[in-house]
């Protein structure tokens, strides 16, 4: 319902506020004279100043009902994709169901912009480096074959190599005496380890090979949480009978 002072403030509501129970709010209630559309971030919602809400401190000169579809976090990349943004695409979109409004207010790009702050931040080069790091390209190669094993790993470590700009991997042999992660000082006669020191943009390429990878693999046993073979495996959980993937 409108507020008692119309010209002084504006009333927001949310999409769960509307047709829901007895006091079911309605984007295209007739007491507007306007209906302003809200999508964004956090400054729609929890993170403006002075208040809690930037949409609660707008002053307009005629009643006006703002429909908030704004979420913290979000960022424009995730805004302007009609199919998985389901409220937007409802409410601006749906056939039978969308309304109308007089105004779109939009808050965005200071996530998008931290997503990116490694793409857009001008990094001043080292004396006698190539000023422009190459572009890692895409990991999607297969293996090289035949796999042979030099041996199993036991630990890994990560570190920035912040004077050579450069992400260091360490692999360790599976070992009862392994040795300090990432010393310069390996004894002959101790645990094997692999050393890799590759860029970031080679480090972001093989994170999302990895991602794709994970995401593509074996399906978990639902009663023991192992991954399942296309036979399927031997569940602990079964006292050691064959579980089905089926």
């Amino acid at each position: 319902m409108a507020t008692e002072h119309p010209a002084l403030t504006v009333d927001v509501i949310n999409p769960r506020d509307v047709g829901q129970g007895e006091n079911a709010e309605s984007p295209d209630d007739p007491t507007y004279p306007w209906h302003i559309l809200a999508e964004g971030d956090s400054w729609f919602t929890i993170a403006a100043i002075p208040s809690s809400n930037l949409l609660l401190e707008l002053r307009l000169a005629r009643f006006t009902q703002i429909l908030n579809l704004a979420y913290p976090g979000d960022t424009l990349r995730n805004i302007e994709k009609l199919v998985s943004n389901k409220d937007l695409n409802r409410f601006l979109a749906k056939k039978n169901f969308c309304s109308h409004f007089d105004a779109l207010l939009l808050s965005g790009g200071g996530n998008d912009l931290i997503n990116d702050v490694g793409e857009l931040i001008r990094k001043e080069p080292r004396p006698g480096s190539d000023p422009a790091e190459p572009v890692a390209p895409a990991d999607d190669g297969p293996l090289d074959v035949p796999l042979l094993e030099d041996f199993r790993v036991g630990a890994i470590a990560l570190a920035w190599d912040r004077d050579e700009e450069r992400v260091v991997i360490e692999a360790q042999e599976e070992t009862e005496a392994p040795v300090e992660p990432l010393t310069e000082d390996v004894p002959e006669d101790g645990p094997g380890v692999l050393r890799l020191r590759i860029t970031a943009s080679m480090a972001r390429a093989f994170s999302q090979r990895a991602m794709q990878i994970v995401s593509a693999g074996r399906p978990p046993c639902p009663l023991c949480g192992l991954p399942l073979d296309a036979s399927g495996h031997i569940c602990p959980r079964q006292n050691g009978h064959r579980a089905s993937n089926a």
